[in-house]
């Protein structure tokens, strides 16, 4: 009886459409039918660029068999490029598009920007990352770099900029497509209510007549976070969506070329020579022959995240934030487990302290990544305490052809990532993607994470504590 029932239905319903006389109202009807006559729940896929612009100001038709491309602006600094790198990862492969990776940038100041001319020094992906490496480890889906994309001459007329109420839109730039000479006019906004494959591949799905699709920002354009459950019915290849994402693509994608992993494992080795007397101390700008690597040393090594700069400004309001009823619950939260976002030098010797009284018996060496000069008295008390700065000869002979600005974030993080003991800031991206890399290294087990949970730090072998305040201390 319900199959006559289904069967009658679907005669009514081709007779109604055959009277339409909109061939693309046609369409779209004769498409929720297939979609219903296969057992399919779901709407068919949607192309919203075209549905939000003319085909006068957005269109680039292209054949069936044509390679489709995914093309995106790095936005913000070195740790929000790497988080949107996953977001971007993601949408390609849900949409099956090549993932066009653009440039890595430095991140340039609010005045520079007021005053026209921000220094955003650049370096090719696989200047910093091992390209060939990735391109093995995030198949099915294809990578291209942004220069061999730019070679194909392929251009869509219009930027997409999708927005959702989580999407950070401050401070959006376009200065990376402006040195590439991509002019496409104003951006063409895509309002989203959320960013799950299912909404991204029902949002862009039916876009494929397009070969290119080009976006402003991903930053905060993915709402799968890392360590959940893969989205029901995201498959890429054989795994679950999730489970490729983390633990397979993100180890490739972050994988630094040999250079600059040498050169990472030679700090390390260097920073804890230094408190043994293995090197005098005038010997401060070490090179690459100083490292010592393969020797057995006998400390391990502390990595401290001191981040000033920006923080600076932004520790002040994020503590006014807290005091007030409109915050943020992160922001109010962190402050509330008495958390510290700028670290006085009351507050380093007490955390330190702390350090050491859980380290017990073993030695450690001091590792500083920041932002700024290091001006902390106690933090120089502990002498020897290597920042970069201490290694400028060692990174100048590596061979890595990028700008320090640009590579100083990364340098930092990926030198942390191989610190047995860590103090981080729980207010600063930074020292999420420093969790990022120690899980990484754990490949299957742990995988790209941005907060390494107390299991998950006893598989890595770290152990991991944020700055806190001292009792009492008022909000900093």
């Amino acid at each position: 009886m319900a199959r006559r029932r289904r069967s009658c239905l679907l005669v009514l319903l081709v007779l109604c459409l055959s009277q339409l006389q909109y061939s693309a109202v046609r369409r779209r009807l004769y498409a929720v039918v297939r979609q219903w006559v296969r057992g399919s729940s779901a709407m068919p896929h949607r192309c919203l660029p075209d549905e939000l612009a003319s085909s006068d100001t957005f269109g680039d038709a292209s054949p069936a068999h044509a390679e489709r491309f995914l093309f995106y602006s790095p936005q913000f600094g070195h740790s929000n490029q790497l988080v949107a790198l996953r977001n971007a990862a993601a949408w390609a492969a849900v949409l099956n598009r090549t993932l066009v990776l653009p440039h890595l940038l430095g991140h340039a100041t609010e005045a520079q920007y007021r005053l026209g001319k921000p220094d955003r020094p650049k370096a090719a992906y696989a200047e910093v990352f091992d390209l060939a490496r990735a391109r093995r480890g995030v198949r099915p889906l294809k990578l291209v770099q942004a220069s061999d994309f730019l070679a194909l001459g392929l251009r869509p007329q219009r930027v997409l900029q999708v927005t959702g109420s989580a999407l950070k839109l401050v401070r959006l730039r376009d200065d990376y497509f402006e040195a590439l000479s991509l002019k496409w006019g104003p951006p063409l906004e895509i309002r989203m209510r959320s960013f799950t494959p299912h909404s991204i591949r029902y949002s862009f799905g039916g876009c494929t007549h397009h070969r290119v699709l080009a976006f402003r920002s991903l930053f905060a354009a993915w709402d799968v976070r890392p360590g959940r459950a893969s989205p029901p019915g995201w498959m890429v290849g054989r795994l679950p969506g999730l489970t490729w994402l983390d633990k397979q693509a993100m180890p490739a994608l972050l994988a630094p070329v040999p250079n600059l992993s040498r050169l990472v494992h030679s700090i390390h080795n260097w920073s804890l020579e230094r408190h043994d007397s293995l090197l005098p101390p005038s010997r401060a700008n070490a090179t690459l022959a100083d490292s010592g690597v393969g020797r057995q040393l006998p400390r391990e090594l502390a990595c401290l995240h001191l981040r000033r700069g920006d923080f600076e400004v932004d520790c002040p309001k994020y503590a006014a934030e807290a005091r007030s009823k409109q915050g943020r619950g992160w922001v109010k939260s962190h402050f509330q487990k008495g958390w510290s976002c700028l670290q006085s030098d009351r507050v380093i010797e007490f955390n330190i302290q702390k350090l050491q009284q859980r380290a017990q018996h073993r030695k450690l060496a001091f590792f500083v990544a920041t932002n700024a000069p290091l001006k902390s008295k106690f933090l120089r008390k502990l002498y020897p305490v290597t920042t970069l700065r201490a290694v400028m000869g060692m990174i100048n002979s590596s061979g890595l052809l990028v700008s320090r600005q640009l590579l100083a974030p990364l340098l930092d993080q990926l030198v942390c990532s191989q610190a047995k003991w860590l103090i981080l800031n729980v207010f600063s991206t930074f020292s999420q993607l420093a969790m990022g890399f120690i899980g990484l290294k754990s490949g299957h087990q742990i995988g790209w994470v941005r907060d390494l949970k107390m299991e998950e730090q006893a598989v890595a072998g770290v152990n991991i504590s944020y700055w806190q305040r001292q009792p009492g201390e008022a909000f900093a």
